[in-house]
C-alpha cells in the first residue's frame, strides 16, 4: 500500500519538474551578466571621473567586445582612478558562478537585480540617470534575454515567472482539486486490481455451484491438553525447520561490488591514519629535494583557487591544464605520505584576479616575498608574471589536500 502512494508521489514530483524545465542555456546567462556589467561600468564611469573617461571606453568598446575580460583590460588601464570601477566589475563577475540548471529564469532575474542594491550605488538612487539606466537594463534587457515574463500589480512589477507551463501557478487556480480527484481514482483501480488478482489465484477456495454434499467434512475438535501441546509443537518443529533455509550464495558481481567497497574503507583508514601524523624536517627537506630535479615520470595535476581555509578540493583536480579553471600545478613527489607540492601559474586572467582579489585567491596559501604588510607595494599595477620562489606543500586528507606549508611567490612588473 505504501509503495503505491510513493509511486503517485515520485509522478507529482517527476511532472512538477517536467513542467518548471529552464528555457535558457548558461552562455545566455553570462552573456546577460556581461551586459550588466559593461552598462553599470559606463554609468560609474560617467559619474565618479566624468564624461571624458566614460566617451573613451564607449570608443574602445567598438573593437571590444563586451566581456570581463576586454573590461578589465580598460580599467587596468587607466589605474588608480579607476580603482572603484575594477572592484565593482569583479562584484559583478562572481554572477556567472551563481548559474544553476535547477533553478527557473525568474530566480535568475531576481539573482541579477540584486546588483543594484549594493553600496556602489547608494549616492545615486535619488538619480534620474540611474533610475532610467536601472530600468532599461532590468525591464527592457534583462526580461527579455532572459525571458520571463511580467507580473504587473498597483505597485508595478511584484513578482516574475518564466515562460511556457508552471504547475504550482497550475495548482494555485484551485486545479489542486482535480490532482485530488485524480488520486482517489488510481486508488480505487488499484484496491479493484488487487481484488481481481486476488480472486482469480484463490484456487480451491474459489466459489463454485455445488451442493453441500461436496463441500469438505470439517475435522473433528481434539479437546485434550496433550495433543494440543503436541500439535503447537509440531508446528514449531515446522517452522524451525522452515526457517532452516540455506542463504543463496551471493553472485560474482555482488562480491565484486563487496570488495571495491572493503577497499574503499581500507584506504580512508590508511589516508587519516597518515594526516594523523605531522610531516617531520627530512620529509621536508626529500620534497625540496625531489622538486629540484624533475622527473617525466612524476605525477603533475592542476587545481583551482583554494577554499578560505587553503584546502583543496580533489575532486576539481585535472590532469590538463583549462585555461579557464586552472591556478596551480600541482606535483605529486611522496607516495607513500600523499604529499605533493604546488606552483601558481602564470597569466593574464591570474594576474587580474590577484590584483583585484588578494585575499579572496591566493592569500590563503601564498605569500609574497618581502611580506604582504603594505601590499600597495607589491601588488600594484604593471604587473606582467608571477614568480614561485618556494613552492607550498600540501598533503592529501579523505577528499581535500590540507595546505602543510605555504608557497612564496613575487612579481615581476614591466
Amino acid at each position: 500500500m505504501y509503495r503505491f502512494y510513493f509511486i503517485i508521489l515520485l509522478l507529482t514530483i517527476s511532472s512538477a519538474n517536467a513542467f518548471a524545465q529552464k528555457t535558457i542555456d548558461r552562455a545566455t546567462y553570462e552573456r546577460a551578466v556581461d551586459y550588466l556589467n559593461c552598462e553599470l561600468s559606463k554609468f560609474y564611469m560617467l559619474k565618479e571621473q566624468g564624461k571624458y573617461v566614460q566617451d573613451e571606453y564607449i570608443d574602445y568598446a567598438i573593437t571590444h567586445p563586451c566581456n570581463y575580460e576586454n573590461l578589465m583590460v580598460f580599467i587596468q588601464g587607466k589605474q588608480p582612478q579607476l580603482e572603484n570601477n575594477g572592484f565593482l566589475a569583479a562584484y559583478i563577475e562572481e554572477f556567472k558562478g551563481e548559474y544553476d540548471i535547477q533553478a527557473s529564469n525568474s530566480a535568475l532575474y531576481n539573482k541579477l537585480v540584486e546588483v543594484f542594491e549594493q553600496e556602489f550605488f547608494d549616492n545615486f538612487e535619488a538619480d534620474e540617470d540611474f533610475d532610467n539606466l536601472k530600468f532599461q537594463i532590468k525591464e527592457n534587457y534583462l526580461k527579455e534575454n532572459l525571458r520571463v515574463n511580467e507580473i504587473l500589480t498597483d505597485d508595478g512589477i511584484t513578482d516574475t515567472d518564466e515562460e511556457g507551463n508552471n504547475l504550482w501557478s497550475w495548482l494555485k487556480e484551485l486545479n489542486i482539486a482535480a490532482l485530488l480527484l485524480i488520486g482517489v481514482v488510481l486508488f480505487f483501480l488499484y484496491k479493484l486490481v488487487r481484488w481481481m488478482v486476488k480472486y482469480l489465484n484463490t484456487g480451491a477456495g474459489k466459489i463454485t455451484h455445488h451442493s453441500n454434499d461436496n463441500l469438505p467434512i470439517a475435522p473433528k475438535v481434539q479437546d485434550t491438553s496433550t495433543e494440543s501441546a503436541l500439535t503447537l509443537n509440531e508446528k514449531l518443529g515446522q517452522t524451525v525447520n522452515t526457517s532452516k533455509v540455506k542463504t543463496p550464495a551471493k553472485t560474482p558481481l555482488e562480491n565484486e561490488v563487496q570488495a571495491v567497497i572493503e577497499e574503499h574503507i581500507e584506504e580512508e583508514v590508511i589516508v587519516a591514519r597518515a594526516v594523523d601524523n605531522p610531516i617531520i624536517e627530512e620529509e621536508t627537506a626529500a620534497i625540496h629535494e625531489d622538486f629540484s630535479s624533475t622527473s617525466p615520470d612524476e605525477v603533475v595535476f592542476y587545481m583551482p583557487y583554494p577554499s578560505i581555509d587553503g584546502s583543496f578540493y580533489d575532486s576539481a583536480s585535472s590532469e590538463v591544464e583549462i585555461p579557464e579553471e586552472s591556478r596551480f600545478q600541482f606535483k605529486l613527489v611522496n607516495e607513500k605520505y600523499a604529499l605533493a607540492i604546488f606552483e601558481i601559474l602564470s597569466n593574464d586572467k591570474i594576474i587580474t584576479d590577484i590584483f583585484m582579489d588578494y585575499e579572496g585567491t591566493i592569500k590563503a596559501v601564498c605569500d609574497i616575498e618581502g611580506g604582504d604588510e603594505d601590499l600597495s607595494t607589491v601588488l600594484r599595477p604593471g604587473i606582467v608574471e608571477i614568480i614561485t620562489v618556494r613552492p607550498g606543500i600540501v598533503r592529501k586528507s579523505s577528499r581535500h589536500w590540507r595546505l602543510k606549508e605555504k608557497a612564496v611567490i613575487r612579481f615581476e612588473y614591466e
